[in-house]
């Protein structure tokens, strides 16, 4: 799930890890977008983290910690895109976009219709969507 983390930082065998040395400013967290869940929440320092940026400030040993919660209450739609004589479309993008939260670019769903204009969008977050 935790994508580019800096070289001197693993994770631990419970799912946490630590990055030192952040610079002092104010950061957007992007979560990355996950197949079959979705991030439900995102506290840093007991902050929502994942609707608004986070200020990074200098603490000493008394680093806040960015908690996570996933879930697993995903859905997923199929359909099939067709042109104006109801023939299917064969490589058309189909984007799903969340009606609220439209800066969670990890809401956002897209992918690409087969030969027979057929298409599956997994991992949808509880919601609605355009």
């Amino acid at each position: 799930m935790v994508g580019n983390l800096p070289n001197n930082s693993q994770i631990n065998p419970d799912g946490t890890f630590r990055i030192d040395n952040v610079l002092p400013g104010h950061y957007r967290i992007v979560p990355p977008t996950l197949q079959d869940l979705y991030i439900k929440q995102m506290r840093f320092d007991r902050l929502d983290a994942l609707n608004q940026p986070v200020e990074a400030v200098q603490r000493g040993q008394d680093a806040p910690f960015l908690d996570v919660v996933l879930s697993g209450n995903v859905s997923q739609i199929e359909g099939i895109v067709s042109d104006t004589r109801l023939q299917p479309v064969t490589g058309a993008q189909v984007v799903l976009i969340p009606d609220a939260n439209r800066d969670r670019v990890d809401l956002y769903k897209t992918t690409t219709t087969d030969q027979l204009g057929r298409f599956t969008l997994r991992g949808l977050a509880p919601g609605d969507f355009k």
